[in-house]
């Protein structure tokens, strides 16, 4: 159970680490659409969630 809670942290951590990495390659960085992002991030482990469960 441990080894997957590590796992699990380190793909989220992955996860915000591609939103940075894309943040920062961006030309103008105040266009950006930070609610659209973290409700496609949100969606998406929402669907992960129910696939991996059920």
């Amino acid at each position: 159970m441990e080894f997957n809670l590590i796992l699990n942290v380190i793909s989220l951590v992955g996860l915000f680490g591609l939103c940075v990495v894309a943040w920062l390659g961006s030309e103008d960085r105040r266009l950006i659409p930070w609610n659209v992002i973290v409700w496609g991030i949100g969606l998406q482990l929402v669907v992960g969630l129910i696939v991996f469960v059920f």
